[in-house]
């Protein structure tokens, strides 16, 4: 299982439809345009960048009002559509049980889009796209695949538990 973190939630919709290179959303109310397969571009929001201010459509640009960072954030639209990072549409489905442990965060360090979080009983640094804060004193951490992933940050100490991804 690959996590390509930031997701952009969809809200509840009638279809999606491909017309030409547009990925259309069609809704109660409107049809917005959610992807133009026709701009070669690696990164979702760069993408809508060139939607929104460099073409013209019939139809307005889907307004993106939540994104997801976290696995425990992405666990709320279960059973939903997303869109990754890349700009690939998704139904995001758990599928297995996993183990979420709490540790205690000892330094964070932040290189670009990425922080690296050390956490006491770990040798290496735990690599998250979360924005570090030195306010979170703990991190839940889940192991998948023999990788290590921060499913979630926290102020308090929580107890082990397991979750559904």
């Amino acid at each position: 299982m690959l996590f390509n973190f930031p997701y952009y939630p969809f809200r509840q919709y009638d279809s999606l439809e491909v017309e030409g290179s547009l990925v259309l959303l069609n809704t109660i109310h409107d049809t917005y345009v959610v992807k133009d397969n026709s701009i070669e571009c690696d990164d979702y929001l760069k993408m809508r960048v060139q939607m929104l201010y460099f073409k013209d459509y019939d139809h307005p640009v889907y307004p993106i009002t939540q994104t997801v960072w976290t696995l425990a954030g992405l666990r709320k639209y279960a059973n939903k559509h997303v869109i990754d990072c890349k700009g690939n549409i998704m139904v995001y489905k758990p599928q297995r049980f996993y183990k979420v442990h709490y540790y205690k965060i000892t330094d964070i360090e932040a290189f670009g889009n990425y922080t690296y979080f050390k956490l006491q009983g770990f040798d290496k640094p735990v690599l998250s796209y979360l924005p570090g804060t030195y306010m979170n004193k703990y991190a839940g951490v889940v192991e998948i695949g023999g990788c290590y992933i921060v499913y979630d940050l926290s102020l308090e100490f929580k107890d082990s538990h397991r979750v559904k991804l």
